[in-house]
């Protein structure tokens, strides 16, 4: 039963509430607030805002907390920072946050299922 719920979990929660962030509020709030009007590649407008937002994602999961110390990885950081411009190019490509969401989700899965 445990793990079929940290299966659900992990199939659904994390990559709906970190795109919704990432990918739906904080593009859109740095978007109003930077002027540049930004490059295609391949299809998607890439802005600033798209840069800072893969760069914040890798930096959320890079830095890490524990009770007395804090830690930073830049293998990490790097990783995701990239994958996190994969979903925001992705977004700006369709316009649409669905696809980032259940992509978000299968790397989840793919990473809970390789460490147990």
């Amino acid at each position: 039963m445990a793990i079929f719920l940290l299966f659900l979990y992990h199939a659904s929660v994390p990559g709906i509430d970190v795109e919704i962030m990432f990918g739906g509020v904080f593009l859109l709030v740095l978007s109003k607030a930077t002027v540049f009007s930004g490059l295609k590649l391949s299809g998607a407008k890439i802005t600033v805002a798209c840069v800072f937002i893969s760069i914040l994602f890798g930096l959320a999961y890079g830095i890490q907390f524990t009770r007395r110390t804090v830690g930073f990885s830049p293998i990490i950081t790097f990783a995701t920072g990239g994958i996190g411009f994969c979903f925001v190019w992705r977004r700006q490509l369709t316009g649409s946050l669905v696809l980032p969401i259940i992509i978000h989700n299968v790397a989840n899965l793919s990473v809970v299922y390789t460490l147990t």
